[in-house]
């Protein structure tokens, strides 16, 4: 979200030592993917007593149609900024253990957007009985 493979690639050396190829940043970042997706479907099995909610804004690079060559004369596609929310559900536990419950992103932080956030993790085994506290 905002970065490029090259720009990954760049943060990455100073905790790496090495550089990685754009291809193995790449692979990475696909199996990050995956591991997310997953965990972002997967059924809840507890529901947690507390939930603390929130939205955070970012800005998103999406592809466009256009191509541009860059400094080195490689043709790239070029690619425009869009504002979305991170809508984000965190499950706090009486032992003060807590975890990412749920993330979707979104175009706007309004009613429909938070009623379909809470209705997935509805559909995924959240008990809305068994919440007793919602922190924003």
């Amino acid at each position: 979200m905002g970065l490029s493979l090259r720009d990954l690639q760049e943060a990455l050396y100073p905790l790496l030592g090495s550089v990685l190829s754009v291809s193995a940043i790449n692979r990475i970042t696909l199996q990050a993917q995956q591991r997310m997706n997953v965990h972002r479907h997967s059924q809840l099995l507890h529901t947690p007593p507390i939930l603390i909610v929130d939205g955070v804004w970012v800005d998103v690079l999406y592809p466009e149609d256009e191509f541009k060559l860059d400094r080195a004369g490689h043709r790239r596609q070029v690619h425009q900024a869009q504002e979305r929310v991170i809508l984000a559900a965190m499950a706090v536990w009486p032992d003060g253990s807590y975890h990412l419950l749920h993330y979707e992103m979104a175009s706007m932080e309004d009613i429909s957007a938070w009623l379909s956030f809470f209705e997935n993790l509805i559909e995924r085994g959240l008990n809305p009985e068994l919440v007793k506290l919602i922190g924003a």
